[in-house]
């Protein structure tokens, strides 16, 4: 499937959904890889999300070793979900620093979009590629099937930031390189949920 919109300019808030599109998609995952259900997914992802269960969602893929990517048994905290290509990211280091500096308690959960491809691109390929570049403590969960980057309607072509609360709810979300106005962007979603990070002495 391909991208269905262009990518939006500033942050945007979270969306309400109903029990009929989790049960949608909860229907939906329960089916193989690659099959008439994406059409569904791709629809409720942003209601399952704002429902507050993006942990299912996540279980649904997996990492570069092979572990599964829920992320609920970690208990609830603040969540940061950053969306990029496969093949971009290095773009997230930027991010992922940024927040760091600022917030404390501030869960990361990176998802590596593969994008279409001849002849597809499968999952033991981007996983073994993502082993050789990126350090095994790294985990970057592997979207071959697209769930957030069409569930989103995002361009992976650049970082796409979702910040979720600690419930597991959508509370917004931006794209794009970390500059002075995104990053303060960000900032205004995370930090009404998250700990400020402590101020380190002089």
């Amino acid at each position: 499937m391909g991208l269905s919109s262009a990518p939006r300019r500033g942050a945007r808030p979270g969306r309400c959904g109903s029990t009929t599109a989790a049960l949608a998609v909860a229907g939906a995952l329960a089916f193989g890889e690659r099959s008439g259900a994406e059409l569904v997914v791709a629809s409720a992802v942003v209601e399952v999300v704002s429902e507050g269960r993006a942990a299912a969602l996540a279980a649904r893929l997996r990492d570069q070793n092979g572990r599964p990517g829920g992320f609920e048994p970690a208990g609830r905290q603040p969540t940061v979900v950053f969306v990029v290509s496969a093949a971009r990211l290095r773009r997230l280091k930027a991010w992922e620093a940024s927040l760091r500096q600022r917030f404390e308690g501030l869960r990361f959960v990176r998802v590596a979009d593969v994008p279409p491809s001849r002849p597809p691109a499968r999952y033991d390929d981007v996983a073994r590629r993502l082993r050789e570049h990126v350090p095994r403590d790294v985990s970057v969960l592997i979207d071959v099937d697209r769930f957030w980057a069409t569930g989103f309607e995002i361009d992976s072509r650049q970082v796409n930031v979702l910040v979720l609360d600690a419930a597991g709810h959508l509370a917004g979300q931006l794209a794009g390189d970390p500059t002075p106005e995104r990053l303060a962007q960000a900032v205004a979603l995370v930090g009404p949920i998250a700990r400020p990070a402590p101020v380190s002495p002089r």
